[in-house]
């Protein structure tokens, strides 16, 4: 049985006709945002999700979204950058230092 909604981590019930599955890396101080992630950092969303709908879900604060550097699939990406399944998403902090 399934709950008709998106998932948010792997191991949610969802609706299996309407989701796809993507990766998300997280580096650095944000690190821990991801450690939650089971399957290597797979994620099931609905069809169609943006980058910034992954960030609320992983509850990154807004304010921190806007310092992010975005990747899709190695290529520099945007919040309103929609994914499709199989796709990995990293994010590091604009500003970490070393």
């Amino acid at each position: 049985m399934t709950s008709g909604r998106p998932c948010a981590f792997a191991t949610d019930r969802c609706d299996a006709r309407k989701t796809m599955n993507i990766t998300v890396r997280s580096y650095n101080e944000l690190k821990p945002i991801t450690d939650g992630l089971t399957d290597g950092g797979r994620l099931v969303l609905a069809d169609g999700e943006t980058v910034s709908g992954v960030l609320r879900r992983l509850a990154v604060p807004p304010q921190k979204q806007t310092e992010l550097v975005l990747f899709v699939n190695g290529r520099m990406a945007h919040p309103e950058t929609r994914l499709v399944d199989g796709d990995t998403l990293v994010f590091f902090s604009s500003i970490a230092g070393g």
